[in-house]
Order: C-alpha cells, then sequence, then structure tokens
C-alpha cells in the first residue's frame, strides 16, 4: 500500500540534526560564536536542500499482517514485555523505496557532506512514514472491527517495536519479511546481516488487544546498544521527550 506524504510535510529537525550529532551543547554555543553559527546555518541550508530532494526521490509504501501471537516466536525480555496482555499480533513493514538508495549514493560520488544530510534525513523519513502507516493500519482495522459488527469490541494497538531495538534479536527481520512476503509486495530484502535493501526500511511489531494496553519501552539495561548510545552520553534516554 501507497503512503502519501501530507503535502505541509516537514521532517523533524531536532531529530534530524540528533542524527547529525549536533548536540544541544553546540546548537547553545552557536547562539555565541560566530564559526560556529556560519556551520550551522550552512548545515540548515544543506538540510533545506536534502529535503526537497528526499519528497522527489521517495516512494513510501507499507505492508501488514494480522495473527495471532502464538503464531510469531518472540525472541527477547523487552519485546516480550512490550507485547504483555495481547492475544494478536500486527506486522508491518514499511519502505521509502529504492530511489532514496539511489539518491543517498549518486550524492556521495558528487557531494559528501550533503551525501551524510541526505542519509540522515532519509532516516527521519522512515519514521514519519512508518508512523503515517501505524496510523492508517489503526484506521483499516478500526473500520473492519465496527463494519463486522455494530457492538464490536474496541481495538487496543501498542506502539511499533522493531527488531534489534532493546535485547530482541535483528534476526527477527527475517520472520516478519517472511509473513508479509516482502520482497514481493515491497521489494525488500534481507542481506545475510539481516540488513534491510532498500536500507531506508522499517520494520514492526505491536500487538493488539480488545483492552487497554499500554506497551513497554526496553530499559537501557536490556538494550545491546547501551555501550555506545549517544543519548546515554547526554544523560538521556530514547522514547523520552527531551523538549
Amino acid at each position: 500500500m501507497d503512503i502519501r506524504f501530507p503535502s505541509d510535510s516537514k521532517l523533524n529537525r531536532d531529530t534530524w540534526l540528533r542524527l547529525l550529532g549536533v548536540s544541544e551543547a553546540h546548537l547553545k554555543r552557536a547562539e555565541t560564536d560566530d564559526k560556529m553559527h556560519a556551520a550551522l546555518e550552512r548545515l540548515q541550508e544543506q538540510m533545506e536542500e536534502a529535503e526537497g530532494l528526499l519528497f522527489e526521490a521517495a516512494r513510501p509504501a507499507f505492508a501488514y499482517a494480522v495473527l495471532a501471537a502464538e503464531d510469531l516466536p518472540v525472541q527477547g525480555v523487552s519485546l516480550a514485555k512490550h507485547l504483555e496482555g495481547c492475544d494478536r499480533l500486527v506486522l508491518s513493514a514499511v519502505t521509502l523505496g529504492h530511489d532514496v538508495d539511489e539518491l543517498i549514493s549518486v550524492t556521495q560520488s558528487e557531494k559528501i557532506a550533503l551525501s551524510v544530510v541526505i542519509d540522515c534525513g532519509a532516516s527521519v523519513m522512515a519514521e514519519l512514514a512508518a508512523n503515517l502507516a501505524e496510523e492508517q493500519i489503526c484506521d483499516e482495522l478500526a473500520a473492519d472491527a465496527t463494519g463486522a459488527s455494530s457492538d464490536a469490541t474496541p481495538l487496543y494497538m501498542t506502539e511499533r517495536f522493531s527488531p534489534g531495538y532493546g535485547d530482541s534479536p535483528l534476526e527477527m527481520q527475517a520472520q516478519v519479511l517472511d509473513v508479509l512476503d516482502a520482497e514481493q509486495q515491497l521489494g525488500i530484502t534481507l542481506s545475510k546481516g539481516f540488513m534491510m535493501s532498500p536500507s531506508k526500511s522499517i520494520t514492526g511489531i505491536m500487538g493488539l488487544a480488545d483492552h487497554p494496553v499500554t506497551g513497554r519501552l526496553a530499559t537501557c539495561a536490556e538494550c545491546v546498544l547501551r555501550d555506545k548510545c549517544p543519548l546515554i552520553k547526554e544523560g538521556k534516554r530514547c522514547g523520552v521527550s527531551q523538549g
């Protein structure tokens, strides 16, 4: 299924800057340091250019499936806790398409600095696409439920949990993509190292129940990236608003 970005869509600049390695300390310093301020202005100009190129190149699409919880062997304590109380699962895969990978590759040979900005911006765009896909999935599931019965029980869905997050092994990518027949539906393939192509693709596992469920973020102690996480070094945690 295709994803349509709203006409006024913008990529989140705070997230984009963080992926580029620009910290709050850098932004604060730019307020008084002329060289830092000029460098930040140049970077913001590159982000504007990259955003336009990305929206031209992206061909966002997604696929999803609903299955019984017992039909997917759950790996990892953090994912198991996230899905507690859910009797069904929603598996999803979202991709920006191969043209975005081509844009990054071509730019690398012509404008290296811009290619880095595009690469990080594409990651932000993939998250935006995944969020839009979730909204559409929720709407379709709700419509199916109400269409099946006038007194249908409301559905509740957890947030997206991707393989490789927390202590969930990246190998679960293969299970999700296989269930979705993602290669046929979306053109997503998997390398021997369980990395997806197109690279700006996201898989997700969400719990579904007929009663309120909240899911659960992995703790820093459970996360396989805890020893090299830039947020931990700044005294922060992912999934927590810093605003």
